[in-house]
């Protein structure tokens, strides 16, 4: 059996077919009420309640429904949790991504290595590999499956000895990220220990995709608002005849994209717990592969009706019994004013930036004002663990507040003080979703221009590089007061035993997100 080698890692999200975003809630849509219950298609509000439901579920939070009729069963946290930080753990860990990738790029910069030498190197080094499995799996016409040929390989890979061993060292780093990649994928479920085991055997693995040459169009390899996990986790190699383009931008896309993948799986897979667990509910249904029903044309064919989900790398489908509920939980990425907000999210982002984290004066009214509505939701915390002592969590949380801020700071200003106790702490809380934020995915041609301009490979005019360093400096002023009481709430509470997640949650909520 030949080495698995994947072109990509992440296979392009099923597109969806959107049913018509028209059916309302019943009125008689209560929590007590069975899910068979619940009208399609319901008729005007007539009382409050009803029309908080219908608001509720159309324009605020998709899943709203789902939480009603599921509130208080086993498993019920673990969802909240998740759907609390799902989409600002996908940003915050694409965040930490890229800031990796960005020191890969300086560090090469300030050993005299450019960004496409680098990016060579590393091709040439998984090219070989790349050609043999294409000749003896795929196309045996094709002795070039990698886009380079034996003589680009061997006058790429011909440098002297000192200078191979600084490439060498970058890459090593190179495949750190790579191994990162990889082990998210297994640790959300998105593939099984076997699939992340045949992966690690590429050991000169590098992604494969996009085009040298940025003219040439091609698809983003995430596609869809939807939130269903369905298909592989990668597109087996099939040979290309051009070369790759950047290998560090590749690694971008992937990785960034595997987090969005990720995070919505885990989401998914608390919904899946907890219908698991309560098999006699009329919610939901669980189904394998093997034991979807005979009409299994309606969900290859994305019937809005079943829900993809991975548990340990198994494709799973969730098939809800009421098609407003289903819809509600397809659309978890797109609630209806999602089409209007993204098509004005750059004026709102610039109006947001101008009037908080571009705004001294913000920063001051923001802190007491954060300060003051944690202390309050701390003290109650006792919701979370009965053995929680709600007033020694806030006390701490309050004591620690200067620490966090400076902590925050450090890392947002000058990306400093990660290896200490709290900076590791702080890069935890990124990746567990507590930091507020979003993220999508970005065309290749972007993202090289991001790359370049977050290594500062492309130079500045002076005025312009003071003004974006004055800018920079007080956006991360405000991030660090805005996020100071949120982080000393979360090390405050994972030292009273909260789980990661829970901290998590329970920070991101803690205070107003602006």
């Amino acid at each position: 059996t030949s080495t698995l080698i994947p072109d990509n890692i992440v296979s392009k999200d099923s597109k969806v077919d959107k049913p018509s975003p028209k059916a309302p809630v019943s009125k008689n849509s209560e929590p007590t009420t069975p899910i068979s219950e619940l009208k399609e298609k319901g008729r005007i509000a007539t009382s409050l309640e009803t029309a908080r439901k219908y608001l509720g579920q159309k324009f605020t939070d998709t899943l709203f429904n789902f939480k009603e009729l599921t509130k208080g069963l086993e498993g019920y946290k673990d969802f909240i949790n998740q759907d609390s930080v799902w989409q600002s753990k996908a940003s915050g860990r694409a965040e930490l991504l890229k800031l990796k990738i960005v020191d890969i790029v300086k560090e090469a910069k300030a050993k005299g290595i450019s960004l496409e030498e680098l990016s060579d190197y590393l091709m040439a080094k998984h090219a070989r590999d790349r050609n043999k499995h294409i000749v003896e799996n795929v196309d045996e016409n094709n002795p070039f499956g990698s886009g380079l040929d034996e003589v680009t390989i061997s006058e790429i890979l011909d440098v002297d000895e000192s200078k191979r061993k600084q490439l060498d060292e970058l890459a090593d780093k190179v495949y750190e990220v790579v191994e990162s990649t990889r082990s998210r994928m297994l640790e959300s479920g998105l593939i099984s220990q076997e699939a992340y085991d045949a992966l690690k055997e590429v050991e000169s693995y590098v992604p494969l995709t996009n085009f040298e040459d940025e003219s040439i169009e091609v698809s983003s390899i995430m596609q869809g608002n939807d939130i269903s996990i369905k298909g592989k986790e990668w597109k087996q190699a099939k040979g290309r005849t051009t070369k790759a383009g950047n290998i560090l931008v590749n690694m971008l896309q992937q990785g960034t994209a595997v987090e969005i993948r990720a995070a919505k799986n885990e989401l998914l897979k608390t919904i899946h717990d907890i219908i698991v667990k309560h098999p006699d509910s009329d919610i939901a249904k669980v189904y394998t592969p093997e034991t979807l029903p005979k009409q299994k044309i309606l969900v290859t064919a994305n019937n809005p009706k079943y829900v993809g989900v991975k548990v340990d790398g198994e494709q799973k489908y969730i098939r809800f019994e009421n098609d407003l509920l289903a819809q509600n939980i397809q659309n978890t990425t797109n609630a209806q004013a999602g089409d209007l907000l993204k098509n004005l999210s750059k004026v709102n982002n610039y109006l947001r930036a101008m009037i908080t984290t571009w705004n001294p004066e913000f920063m001051l009214g923001n802190f007491f004002r954060d300060l003051a509505t944690g202390i309050i939701h701390l003290q109650g915390q006792q919701d979370l663990n009965v053995d929680l002592d709600g007033k020694k969590i806030t006390k701490e949380a309050i004591a620690l507040v200067p620490k966090a801020i400076k902590q925050i700071a450090k890392f947002e200003i000058g990306k400093k003080g990660q290896d200490t106790k709290l900076g590791k702490m702080y890069q935890e809380y990124i990746k567990d979703g507590a930091k507020t934020g979003w993220t999508q995915q970005t065309k290749y041609e972007d993202l090289v221009k991001d790359l370049k301009k977050a290594s500062n490979l492309e130079g500045e005019k002076s005025v312009s590089k003071r003004i974006g360093t004055v800018k920079n400096f007080v956006e991360g002023l405000n991030t660090s007061v805005e996020n100071g009481i949120r982080f000393a709430a979360y090390v405050s509470a994972r030292n009273n035993g909260v789980s990661r997640e829970a901290a998590a949650s329970l920070s991101k909520e803690l205070t107003v997100n602006f």
